[in-house]
């Protein structure tokens, strides 16, 4: 009985588990050892590529769960990461709508979720701008990045989007969101695309580089 109420106060107080380790804590994704982990990347990637923290433990945990497991709970937690970029590099004062990177309809059906988009709205709705999704599209279920070189990430990704309104994005300065970046290859490809389909600027952000 005892050990049933004092489990209760905890859980009063201490209601998540952290997403890493399991230890009990206030509302949240990360205990605060598993944050010390956390190493936040301050210097862009490229004059307009930023990225939120290192893809290493525990963020590939969350991401993993968040993806994978359907923790979609996670979105306003994760996101946080990226707001603190936009901050940091005034992201805001140079955007004008947020685009997720998309899914493959098959992708999509087998989540019904594009975790691209659950980040999106995230920092759409805090600076108020609207979400242009679904204009970019996947035209190809590509195989996944992991494991893949450079030159075969580029050559997954070639001819894989698609920009069905071209004139939505003219005269346009978008943020492009995924959750990882690693060479690059799959913001590269959907940059291009909008820049052909006559955006002014194209700046990419993702929670995590590898």
């Amino acid at each position: 009985m005892f050990r049933n109420l004092g489990q209760g106060i905890l859980d009063l107080f201490y209601p998540y588990s952290c997403c890493a380790c399991g230890k009990k804590i206030p509302p949240g994704i990360f205990c605060p050892d598993c944050s010390a982990r956390l190493e936040p990347l301050t210097v862009a990637a490229l004059p307009h590529l930023f990225s939120a923290v290192r893809y290493q433990e525990p963020i590939v945990t969350a991401i993993h769960r968040f993806k994978y497991r359907a923790e979609i709970f996670m979105a306003p937690h994760l996101a946080a990461f990226l707001l603190e970029v936009c901050r940091r590099h005034k992201l805001s004062e140079r955007i004008d709508c947020v685009v997720p990177v998309p899914l493959h309809p098959t992708r999509f059906r087998e989540r019904n979720f594009n975790q691209a988009e659950l980040l999106g709205r995230e920092i759409a709705a805090y600076f108020s701008l609207p979400v242009l999704n679904r204009i970019l599209i996947r035209l190809r279920n590509t195989p996944s990045q992991t494991g893949l070189s450079g030159k075969e990430r580029l050559a997954n990704v070639s001819d894989a989007f698609q920009v069905k309104k071209p004139l939505v994005f003219k005269g346009r300065r978008c943020l492009l969101v995924d959750d990882v970046l690693t060479t690059g290859a799959t913001i590269n490809a959907c940059q291009k695309l909008l820049f052909s389909a006559g955006a002014e600027e194209v700046y990419g952000l993702t929670l995590a580089r590898d």
